[in-house]
């Protein structure tokens, strides 16, 4: 077997590959959304409810009761129930909007849910991104834009939001709390070009042909799905694009998003 034709069907498989796990990930991703949606309302709504219940307890204590009613509040130390239990209720619906975040990945995954294309400014869809990440970053941390002029292009919105924000995040993670990120964007011969550097721990040799891999992951368990930049190569290659990665251990990343500039089609 020559090796073009080994290329080829190792190609093939691959692909096979990823239709399979896409297939999967449809699958896993609508089972999961429909419960999650509604126990996140239930939570929501019983957060309210406690909160009421908080409220008949201050009013109680601010009135005359009996002294059966007084030693009650007392023995079960309902203010503190009451506190614990909203604490309770917050992490468990801040874990419910993790697992709607999965989801949303897993749908990115197995290109589902998809959105219509249409005509859209990058350079707003990353300074959109960058709002979100700025709450993650540490006070010894900094985030720059050097943006170019660029043209429009047909593109998804929705998707390539996802795009820079699964590289940002992973930026963030990388320079822990101190460090710079810079983002530029440029065109050049109808190639869009959105570059992300970052001062972080950089990828080590053996790992950074592997890091586009489904599901492979360096963080600890519950850290990281590992689909994120699965997600941002497929919407990349789906709009004709591509992904390069260049890193150095202990000095950081660089990550470039190259786009061919899809232009608006024309009514006839």
């Amino acid at each position: 077997m020559s090796r073009q034709l080994a290329t080829i069907q190792k190609g093939l498989i691959q692909s096979e590959r990823l239709i399979s796990m896409g297939k999967l990930a449809a699958g896993v991703a609508h089972e999961i959304n429909n419960p999650t949606g509604f126990i996140k309302s239930n939570l929501v709504t019983a957060k309210s409810y406690v909160n009421d219940v908080g409220a008949l307890v201050g009013l109680l204590k601010s009135t005359d009761i009996t002294d059966e009613i007084q030693d009650y509040l007392h023995d079960k130390d309902l203010d503190f129930i009451i506190e614990d239990f909203q604490t309770l209720l917050d992490e468990s619906i801040s874990g419910a909007e993790r697992i709607s975040a999965i989801v949303r990945d897993l749908k990115g995954f197995s290109n589902i849910d998809g959105d219509a294309e249409e005509i859209a400014d990058l350079n707003e869809i990353i300074q959109d991104a960058c709002k979100v990440i700025a709450r993650e970053l540490g006070d010894n941390s900094r985030l720059r834009l050097q943006l170019g002029e660029l043209p429009p292009i047909a593109c998804r919105p929705a998707d390539f939001g996802r795009v820079f924000l699964n590289l940002l995040e992973n930026s963030v993670k990388a320079i822990d709390q101190s460090g710079r990120i810079l983002i530029e964007s440029s065109h050049e011969n109808d190639i869009l070009n959105v570059k992300i550097t970052d001062t972080g721990v950089g990828i080590p040799d053996e790992i950074i042909n592997r890091i586009f891999d489904p599901f492979f992951t360096t963080r600890g368990v519950g850290k990281g799905t590992g689909i994120g930049l699965t997600v941002a190569r497929n919407i990349v290659k789906s709009h004709g694009g591509e992904i390069h990665v260049s890193s150095e251990p202990g000095k950081g990343t660089v990550v470039t998003v190259s786009l061919p500039i899809k232009r608006p089609a024309k009514d006839h």
